[in-house]
């Protein structure tokens, strides 16, 4: 800018001169004047290249300041990125992974699906024997053989001795068939129950049953007279089915292996004492509250994350609905007993 403005001055003194002067010129003045005014353009050239370059340069660190900005944003997205899909991942694997001990669970579950059906067909064939008994025809000598053929079994048992408790018989024993020496009867306590519901129904007592009469000849009075004995073999079956209902909760119904079988009642009370109140209920408590000793060595087993616990949560709601239906089965089933009191209660008010 500087030579500019020189050269420009020089040419404005030459312009501003009257066209018939006379200059007086210095040759060497002149010559040494130019080689400034040569230098000093030729400095102004460098100047401007090195400053063109050292805009270029700028340029270049901006742009590389800029590309390394948007490189290290992508990268920390990147990262960011991975670590969010990592930790949505682990929170995927916690929530589909399954629950600690769910095939113990599952198996639970399908014993005791299999005791309840086996339990409830063993009460079925039980009432259908004893309607069957009791109301087929029967001649009286065959009647009394097989009446005293109960009745010498009944004996048999009656004077065998319990060898865990010498003195006492088990078809007497009302502690052992309400459970007392566990909630799975041994094969010869089965046999026993049901001994003792035949001592409690009286049934060595029974006589033989009547003989159907034929409707087209018979008399209204033999038609009504076995008609109270059906009503009277209906208040019995209501009142042994409820014992058979329970001695079929304790029949050893379902084959563990090894030879040990399982009842219903046994089953239920194992997955319960399994997870309180058992021995093994402490490993159970200490997996679902993350304090178990294998935690670290061995997570899947023994590390439950929240949607572990909530299904195994889910799991005892469950079975604690199942646990409501039998509640209202078993209620059903006093009603139709307090009704068959009030039935009895009556009758004899009436004497």
């Amino acid at each position: 800018m500087k030579v500019v403005f020189r050269i420009t001055l020089i040419l404005f003194a030459f312009s501003t001169l009257p066209a018939k002067a006379v200059v007086c010129t210095d040759p060497t003045s002149y010559a040494q004047l130019l080689i400034q005014y040569y230098e000093d353009i030729q400095q102004w050239a460098e100047e401007k290249l090195q400053l063109e370059a050292m805009r270029q340069l700028q340029k270049k660190i901006s742009d590389f300041q800029t590309s390394m900005q948007r490189q290290n944003s992508a990268n920390d997205i990147a990262r960011t990125t991975e670590v969010s899909t990592q930790i949505h991942n682990r929170e995927m694997d916690a929530m589909l992974a399954p629950v600690p001990g769910i095939c113990g669970f599952i198996e639970s579950s399908e014993n005791i699906k299999d005791a309840d059906s086996t339990s409830n067909q063993s009460k079925k064939e039980i009432a259908k024997t004893y309607v069957n008994k009791r109301v087929r025809n029967i001649n009286e000598k065959a009647y009394i053989t097989e009446k005293n053929e109960e009745v010498d079994t009944l004996l048999s048992h009656l004077y065998r001795l319990d060898e865990s408790t010498p003195g006492e018989t088990l078809p007497i024993r009302a502690d052992v068939f309400f459970g007392a020496n566990g909630n799975t009867y041994s094969d010869e306590e089965y046999e026993a129950s049901g001994m003792y519901i035949d001592l409690l129904m009286s049934e060595h007592k029974l006589a033989k049953p009547p003989k159907k009469p034929d409707t087209s000849i018979a008399s209204a009075r033999s038609k009504a007279q076995y008609i109270d004995y059906l009503s009277d073999v209906s208040h019995n079956l209501m009142i042994r089915n409820s014992l058979e209902a329970i001695r079929a909760e304790r029949a050893p119904a379902i084959d563990l292996g090894g030879g040990e079988k399982i009842s219903h009642l046994g089953l239920m009370e194992k997955f319960v004492k399994g997870k309180w109140g058992g021995s093994d209920a402490s490993e159970f408590i200490a997996i679902v509250t993350n304090t178990h000793e294998n935690k670290e060595a061995d997570p899947n087993n023994y590390l439950t994350s929240a949607s572990q616990v909530l299904r195994i949560i889910a799991g005892m709601e469950a079975f604690s609905l199942y646990n409501q239906q039998k509640r209202t089965e078993q209620q059903l089933r006093v009603e139709g007993l307090e009704v068959l009191q009030t039935i009895y209660l009556k009758k004899i008010s009436e004497k």
